[in-house]
């Protein structure tokens, strides 16, 4: 095994610091340099991984390795441009490099660019998802556009690639020939029509076709603009005149001034642009050999090329010009024929004619001379300078626009100066080029135009009325339905509350959603908004049903919920209701993906205009799942939505409607599953089981694409700012951003004889995405050396051994108090309880204090799902706490089923009030001679908490969860006789405390203590049952005596 696959493994071994240690070993500095970046990038460090990468570049700017991870870290931090232009500078590219390049573009709404490049990738994989991928972006992108470009024989060099990229959007025509059927053919198929070269083919076009609503594009060269071409051309029939350079405009003016007054409205400046991933770039230095690629002619004064290279022979004689062309006038083959050899220039001078291989023909050089009188472009400086040649510029009109001054030269002794001068930077000549000359630069131009002729041609056909009618149809239907079903039923679908949960959890990443004023445009149920109006925001939820709008306000009347706000209105008409920026946030989820694009910027712009950011949520079409479930839902009829789409990203709309997009994360790691209830329901489990394993291993997972955008660049700017340390606080009608405390968490962990699950916590707690905590681990008497392995196993762990706390009771004295001796032991302002056989959530901590920021004065129990696992798996099986309306319904439900309805593991409390009512709670026990607690001691505990009102509201939550285990046979759960005689502790105290509270009348009381017994029986059996309910008289007697 190499020390590469080594350290491969010690990586997925989470082994990070040996992985590191065998890096430094490395001789060669690239490959040191570029492992411990992998290093770091897994050990989640990215910043530290991205300064690695760039050692290594720094050193070899080739090596295709680096190139890759640096623009892969490069593209996670957001700085797409940066991570495309690493990606084109890897010469044996691979389907993964193709796959990033397609990614980096569709980030730049460059959807045709990024098809081009997937459609790459697809070709040379062989996996399915990839093609996949192409197939969804292309189906999504696709216009129904037909665009005929028309150009003359030999003159097609500069437009094929461009044909080919629109190709992936448009249905795309190149229509090179003279033949007039073809080109009327064509002309009469096309929507968009066009001219490439404003030469004999636009004189007929234009003149001789009629327009009959067709946007005609003419692109204008240069060689036409220096001929009487531009009078010739019916220009009221074209509707953008392209040009590629500035300096082109001015040639019309000066020199086309009646047709200049016709045209200047039209024009538009696209210069052209370069493929840079044809074009190996290296280092290069100064040296002998200069190139010159050009057609030998008048126009490029060949005359000078000589000049030139006969000063710098008398110089040095190594000096070689390398002349890549053909003579196109006999005088010029004449003259260099007896120049050369009549000045003595046979060895300085290499003739080789036209080149086919440029990129071949320049690698050995290290100058491009250019000394052309006239150029629109120079497609071979740029071709040099993207190889990292320097290249020497002759002053044409329009050079100093086009290229750097310091290249340029006016006379041939500056160009023995530019020469001989050790002035040469080829990452600089490289990233000029990349910045302004590529053709993804050129795309995105021609894009834009193409798209507003598109608009223009049908602004007059409109699709609003009939697909917003087609969606409201369909839903009314379902509001209708769920308007007889019950508001916990609805609130408490687990698809639903728990894609609530991790929506809000986004939400919370960014924003602190307390006091924050949020529009929910197209409500239906209202779920979301009570969502968030649980986390004290003042919310509005609109929807243009009034069945849905009277939905919401039943739901958020039975759950007492008074800071939010339904009311019937239009998404599409948002400024004619609300003032600008009125919003915070505007947001929906499963709105959008019912509209056709035109509606979707309708609805874009108006959020963006009555909000200061703008948050939408869409099926996602990377969702193999969702997209399998939908299509066989429509075959057999049974598909409810009506019309839906699904997407890989928003961007490009979000961009068409004027907002900038700032972030987009695929959420639903329970939602997603459920999906497969259309199919097979036998397969939610496993689809959530495979789901939670992703989730934990930290891949994000899922089957609905969260966009967020603003219009307001300000707010773009402080959003972009944002990092684990700053969130946005709204204040009034300002933004702020809020440095967040990172507070002290004290994670408490009681265990008997638990060795055989020490390995795993360590490991666990080395995960944890969360610096400032502690772990105070309270062994309850283990007979197995517990403790004693987990001391030592926490000695080889430099960035543990100070946040750990050993605690060894002196004897057993049961989980119960064993937590209470945790917390007693505790320094943190927060407790996290834990237990030894169950796995931590890496990400849970942070989350958790993301959330309870939007309860400053509030008593908030965030309850935690147990995702349930066997051993190292999860078996797909969810015990969850439910959102109840008030604490009487948990209780009744608590006592009917005789079990805990919400969790107090591992999620966060704060300590000292804990701390209090836990001793409150222990005296309480002691007094009625219960000693110790193993089983539904965490329940009582949880009850005594909302009883005692040290907690006033309960949300359960799924942006985090407990990998709860249930393979555990020690567990005192797993315990029949203990369960028979505990559990009637817990339930008895919950009804004598509801008897002191008077939370139900006597009548009630009496029928909960029948169901006790009823359910006891049908639980545990007659016998046990009966021993149950006797067990549980006993102890509401002893509690009875002491509370009552």
């Amino acid at each position: 095994m190499d020390i590469f696959e080594e350290i491969r493994k010690k990586i997925e071994q989470k082994e990070f610091s040996k992985a590191k240690e065998m890096a430094e070993k490395i001789e060669d500095e690239v490959e040191k340099y570029n492992s411990l970046g992998i290093i770091h990038y897994y050990e989640g460090k990215v910043s530290e991984a991205l300064e690695f990468f760039k050692k290594a570049l720094d050193i070899n700017p080739v090596h295709d390795d680096a190139l890759f991870n640096y623009s892969k870290v490069l593209f996670e931090k957001g700085e797409y441009f940066e991570s495309w232009r690493y990606l084109t500078r890897i010469n044996n590219k691979t389907w993964e490099v193709y796959d990033m390049l397609g990614d980096t573009q569709l980030k730049q709404n460059n959807p045709a660019m990024a098809l081009y490049y997937y459609k790459k990738a697809a070709e040379l994989s062989n996996i399915p998802e990839m093609k996949e991928k192409y197939q969804i972006l292309k189906d999504q992108f696709k216009k129904d556009v037909k665009l005929a470009i028309f150009c003359l024989p030999g003159l097609d060099n500069f437009i094929k690639d461009i044909a080919q990229i629109l190709s992936n959007i448009y249905d795309v025509k190149l229509v090179v020939t003279t033949d007039v059927r073809q080109i009327q053919e064509a002309y009469n198929w096309a929507d968009i029509v066009w001219l490439e070269w404003a030469n004999e083919m636009a004189v007929e076009v234009t003149n001789k076709l009629p327009k009959d609503g067709k946007k005609i594009l003419c692109r204008l060269h240069s060689y036409e603009a220096l001929a009487n071409y531009p009078e010739k051309i019916n220009w009221k029939n074209v509707d953008k005149l392209i040009l590629v350079a500035e300096h082109i405009e001015r040639i019309l003016r000066d020199y086309h001034s009646e047709v200049y007054k016709q045209v200047k409205d039209k024009i538009v400046i696209v210069p052209n642009g370069l493929d840079l991933n044809r074009l190996k770039f290296k280092v290069r230095q100064p040296g002998f050999n200069i190139a010159v690629v050009a057609h030998i002619n008048h126009k490029k004064d060949p005359a000078m090329w000589l000049q030139i290279i006969g000063m710098l022979r008398k110089i040095d004689e190594r000096y070689t010009l390398h002349i890549a062309g053909d003579f196109q006038e006999i005088r010029y083959a004449n003259y260099f024929k007896h120049f050369i050899k009549d000045a003595g220039l046979e060895k300085n001078v290499k003739l080789y004619g036209w080149v086919e291989d440029v990129n071949a023909f320049l690698e050995d050089k290290n100058y491009l001379l250019s000394t052309s009188i006239h150029e629109s472009f120079g497609y071979n400086i740029a071709e040099a300078m993207a190889k990292g040649i320097k290249p020497i510029i002759h002053n044409y009109a329009g050079a100093k626009t086009q290229w750097p001054d310091d290249l340029v030269f006016n006379f041939i002794d500056e160009v023995i100066r530019i020469v001989t001068s050790r002035d040469y930077n080829s990452e600089k000549y490289r990233s000029f080029v990349e910045k302004n000359c590529s053709l993804e630069k050129q795309i995105t131009s021609i894009l834009s135009i193409v798209q507003l002729q598109d608009n223009n041609r049908t602004k007059n056909k409109s699709i609003h009325k009939k697909s917003t009618t087609d969606t409201e149809n369909s839903f009314a239907k379902i509001w209708k339905e769920y308007s007889k079903i019950d508001s916990f039923t609805i609130m408490n679908d687990l698809p639903g509350k728990s894609l609530r949960s991790e929506f809000v959890s986004l939400l919370e990443r960014f924003f602190i959603l307390n006091k924050a004023r949020i529009l929910e445009v197209g409500t239906g149920t209202g779920a979301f908004s009570i969502e968030l109006a649980l986390r004290e925001a003042d919310v509005t939820g609109i929807d243009i049903d009034p069945t849905s709008i009277e939905l919401a306000i039943r739901i958020s009347k039975d759950y007492n919920v008074e800071n939010v706000e339904f009311k019937v209105g239009d998404g599409f008409k948002l400024t004619e209701s609300f003032k600008p920026q009125e919003f915070d946030i505007a947001f929906n989820m499963g709105v959008v993906e019912h509209f056709k694009d035109d509606d979707i910027i309708k609805m874009l712009k108006q959020m963006g205009e009555v909000a200061k950011f703008v948050v939408v949520g869409v099926p996602y079409s990377g969702s193999f799942v969702y997209k399998t479930a939908k299509e066989t839902a429509q075959k057999l009829g049974a598909w409810e939505y009506g019309f839906e789409r699904d997407f890989l990203t928003l961007e490009p709309l979000i961009r068409r409607a004027g907002l900038i997009p700032l972030h987009e994360e695929v959420i639903g790691v329970l939602a997603e599953p459920f999906y497969l209830r259309r199919i097979n329901p036998e397969w939610v489990p496993l689809k959530i089981a495979e789901n939670l394993q992703k989730y934990f291993q930290g891949e994000k997972v899922g089957s609905w694409l969260i966009c967020f955008a603003t219009k307001w660049p300000g707010y773009a700017d402080e959003f972009l700012k944002l990092d684990d340390h700053k969130k946005i606080k709204f204040e009034s009608t300002q933004i702020s951003l809020l440095t967040v405390p990172k507070p002290l968490v004290s994670i408490v962990i009681p265990v008997l004889n638990g060795a055989n699950y020490v390995k795993r916590l360590v490991d666990n707690i080395k995960r944890i995405d969360y610096e400032n905590f502690e772990v105070v681990l309270v062994d309850d008497g283990s007979t197995d050396g517990t403790a004693d392995l987990f001391e030592r196993l926490i000695k080889g762990e430099p960035k543990l051994r100070e946040k750990i706390l050993i605690i060894r009771n002196k004897e057993n004295v049961g989980t119960f108090h064993s937590r209470l001796i945790g917390v007693k032991h505790s320094q943190g302002s927060f407790v996290f309880f834990h237990d030894i056989d169950d796995l931590v959530y890496s990400k849970g901590v942070k989350k958790l204090l993301d959330d309870l920021l939007n309860f400053p004065n509030k008593k908030t129990l965030l309850t935690v799902t147990n995702a349930l696992m066997s051993g190292e798996q999860f078996n797909g099986e969810i015990w969850c706490s439910d959102l109840y309306k008030n604490k009487e319904e948990l209780f009744v439900s608590e006592i009917i089923s005789l079990s805990g309805k919400f969790s107090i593991i591992d999620t966060l409390i704060e300590r000292i009030p804990l701390q209090k009512a836990y001793e409150e709670l222990a005296e309480v026990l002691h007094k009625v001679g219960i000693i110790k607690m193993t089983i539904a001691e965490d329940t009582i505990l949880a009850n005594y908490l909302l009883l005692e009102h040290f907690v006033e509201k309960m949300i359960p939550t799924f942006y985090t969860f407990r990998g709860y285990e249930v393979g555990n046979l020690q567990s005192s759960s797993k315990k029949l006789l203990e369960r028979i005689k505990q559990i009637p502790i817990q339930i008895s105290f919950l009804m004598v405390m509801s008897q002191k509270e008077k939370l139900f009348d006597k009548a009630t009381l009496n029928q909960l203590e029948n169901t006790v017994k009823q359910s006891a029986v049908r639980i545990y059996g007659q016998e046990l049952g009966q021993k149950f309910f006797e067990n549980y008289l006993e102890f509401k007697r002893r509690f009875s005596s002491i509370l009552l």
